[in-house]
C-alpha cells in the first residue's frame, strides 16, 4: 500500500507531527512543495491556521490533487483554533477526494503560548493515530 505524508508548517509544529508519522510508518514526510506523483492509497495531510483560514499554499496543493490519491487522513496544529481539519476536509471534498473521518489535532507553540507543544505526548498520540488509520485500511 502506497502511503504519502505532506504538510505545510511555517512554525515547525506541523512538521514535528509529520515527522512522527513518518517515523512510525517508515515513510519520508515531505512538505507540500513535493507533488504526489504515484497512485497513493493514503495521504496524511497536515496544516494549520494562518490568518483564520488554511494557507493559500495548502489550498493550492489540495487543488493540485487528482485521482492518484484514494484517501486522505488529516492532522493539524494551531495555537488557538481547533477547526483546521474541518477546513481542510471542506477543500478536499470539493475535489471529491475521500477523507477519513478520524482526524488528529493538537496545540502548537506560538510566541509565548503553548510552550513546548507539540510535546512528547502529542508525538506518541500522532504515531498511534497513524497506526490506527493504517490498520483500519488493511
Amino acid at each position: 500500500m502506497k502511503i504519502e505524508i505532506r504538510y505545510l508548517s511555517k512554525s515547525g509544529n506541523t512538521k514535528k507531527l509529520a515527522d512522527a508519522i513518518g517515523e512510525e510508518l517508515e515513510v519520508k514526510a515531505l512538505d507540500i512543495s513535493n507533488n504526489i506523483k504515484e497512485k497513493t492509497a493514503i495521504l496524511f495531510l497536515g496544516g494549520a491556521y494562518y490568518g483564520f483560514d488554511i494557507d493559500k499554499e495548502l489550498k493550492a496543493f489540495i487543488e493540485s490533487l487528482d485521482d492518484k490519491v484514494k484517501k486522505v487522513a488529516i492532522f493539524s496544529t494551531s495555537a488557538f483554533m481547533k477547526g483546521v481539519p474541518k477546513r481542510i476536509k471542506k477543500h478536499l471534498k470539493r475535489k471529491n477526494i475521500e477523507v477519513i473521518d478520524e482526524t488528529f489535532y493538537c496545540k502548537g507553540e506560538y510566541r509565548n503560548t503553548n510552550i513546548g507543544k507539540p510535546d512528547d505526548n502529542d508525538l506518541t498520540n500522532i504515531k498511534a493515530f497513524a497506526s490506527m488509520i493504517i490498520s483500519n485500511l488493511s
